[in-house]
C-alpha cells in the first residue's frame, strides 16, 4: 500500500513552524521534521526509532548529531513531535501534515 504525506498550504503560516524558523538553525530543523515525516510513511506505527545515529544515517543531507538532537527537542517542544518509549512518533492530533494511505 503506498501512502503520501500532505502538507497543508499554510504550513509556513503555522505558529510552531514560524517559532521553528525564528529559532538558530530553524531552517534544518523544519528540514529534519519533514524528513521525519516521510520517514513515518514507511511504519504502519508511524513510529521512529529516537536515535540520534539511526535518524542522521537516514538523512539524505548531512545534518550534525548536535544539530538532529537540538532539533528533535525543538519539535517535541513545538507539539509537533512525541516520545513513546524510545522511539518518535508524529501526534495523530498534529494538523500541520497529513499522512494518508492512497
Amino acid at each position: 500500500m503506498k501512502k503520501e504525506l500532505r502538507i497543508r498550504n499554510d504550513f509556513f503560516d503555522q505558529d510552531c513552524i514560524n517559532w521553528i524558523l525564528s529559532q538558530p538553525n530553524g531552517s534544518l530543523y523544519i528540514l529534519l521534521y519533514l524528513h521525519l515525516c516521510c520517514l513515518s510513511l514507511h511504519d504502519n506505527e508511524a513510529a521512529i526509532p529516537y536515535n540520534v545515529q539511526w535518524i542522521q544515517a537516514h538523512t539524505p543531507v548531512s545534518i550534525d548529531d548536535n544539530v538532529i538532537d537540538s532539533g528533535i527537542q525543538l519539535l517535541i517542544k513545538a507539539g509537533l513531535l512525541e516520545v513513546n518509549d524510545a522511539s518518535l512518533v508524529l501526534p495523530s492530533s498534529n494538523s500541520v501534515v497529513v499522512r494518508r494511505a492512497i
